[in-house]
């Protein structure tokens, strides 16, 4: 009896905690929330409790849209539907949450090599090419493309920093273009490569979560710039008050442009919220700065500016910035999980507007509103 009592419980406390390992050669230990599970190699900040906060802040805007759009949030949102109601499912259609509740499970390594071999393996599973995998030791971190976990390396390369793209060394273009996964490897293997002092990665995590949560309701494989930008700045705007993830080297972009091009007090930077520079440059009265949809859409990572930066955090802060655009904002998600694109034809077809002019006034007059904040 005692053994079967045993046994028995050893099933509950697996049930209760489990979750996919997806790197099962790997040693990790294990935080859990109730939507987060953070596997990590060692000590430092758990970024779990921020996560979490990611989640909730969603979900108290969905059960806003519901209770705007008359419906009852007592079934439950769309989000809360897919975390805790087992329907969560990848984009390739594969039951997401087989522990009986999906969990979004963030890997944390300080370790140079640990991130190089889940690395190597993720871009052979995923079929990545070498300037793929390239670019995720550049920026140190790297999402799983069905949705499932988020990978981020707390001691970025020495070469890169982990950091944006930075204008004047123009580290994308590094002397590496052309190399083999096998030779990256090989190069990145090295100790000599990585930086030695760990680097607390809350913020990204944040950053992370922000853009992963919406995309997991979609069950999308690909997302576009000015979504996981403009929702990750959102993110981390609405949990630590700050945007510091940056795509590109923002005090090298300034430092190359004309210092009368540059409005005063409209700089974007890590230390301060964004909500004000966007106002500022949005609107000024001899010289707005502003930015279309068309120009977010067709924005990409090497060429991006802190302007564009803004707006994207500003289109997704306008996106859920009232509760009748939440409501369009879930049936926005709801197309593209039915088959539709993430792009701005759906964008003005779910949102009610007949063209790009009459969406952007709406869209700016929020920016310059009292609900930006």
């Amino acid at each position: 009896m005692k053994k079967l009592l045993a046994t028995l419980f050893s099933l509950l406390a697996v049930g209760a905690h489990a979750q996919t390992d997806h790197f099962p050669k790997m040693k990790w230990k294990e935080k859990v929330t109730p939507h987060f599970v953070i596997r990590y190699d060692d000590g430092g900040a758990n970024p779990g409790p921020k996560a979490e906060d990611v989640y909730k802040h969603f979900d108290r805007l969905f059960i806003a849209g519901m209770k705007k759009a008359g419906e009852n949030p007592a079934a439950g949102t769309i989000l809360k539907k897919d975390f805790d109601g087992k329907e969560a499912l990848t984009p390739s259609g594969e039951d997401a949450s087989r522990d009986g509740k999906f969990k979004l499970t963030v890997y944390l390594t300080s370790n140079h090599q640990t991130y190089m071999d889940c690395l190597k393996e993720a871009t052979e599973e995923n079929g990545w090419d070498a300037d793929t995998m390239r670019l995720k030791i550049f920026v140190a971190n790297f999402a799983d493309p069905q949705n499932r976990y988020l990978f981020i390396c707390k001691r970025p390369s020495k070469k890169y920093g982990g950091e944006g793209i930075d204008r004047k060394k123009d580290r994308v273009k590094d002397g590496n273009e052309g190399k083999t996964i096998e030779g990256l490897y090989g190069m990145y293997s090295s100790k000599m490569m990585w930086e030695r002092k760990v680097q607390d990665r809350t913020h990204l995590v944040v950053h992370q979560a922000g853009w992963m949560t919406p995309k997991v309701v979609a069950r999308q494989t690909n997302w576009p710039l000015w979504m996981k930008a403009g929702f990750g700045y959102y993110a981390e705007h609405k949990i630590l008050r700050k945007c510091r993830v940056h795509y590109v080297d923002f005090e090298g972009f300034y430092d190359q442009i004309n210092k009368e091009d540059i409005i005063r007090g409209g700089t974007f930077d890590m230390n301060k919220p964004w909500t004000r520079p966007l106002k500022v440059i949005c609107g000024h009265k001899r010289k707005p700065q502003r930015v279309s949809l068309s120009q977010l859409e067709a924005a990409k990572i090497a060429t991006l500016t802190p302007e564009e930066s803004g707006y994207m955090f500003g289109l997704a802060s306008f996106m859920v910035g009232t509760p009748e655009n939440v409501a369009k904002f879930e049936k926005f998600l709801t197309e593209i999980r039915n088959g539709g694109t993430a792009s701005k034809s759906l964008l003005l077809e779910t949102y009610g507007y007949p063209d790009d002019e009459s969406f952007e006034k709406d869209w700016y007059d929020f920016i310059l509103s009292g609900k930006f904040k």
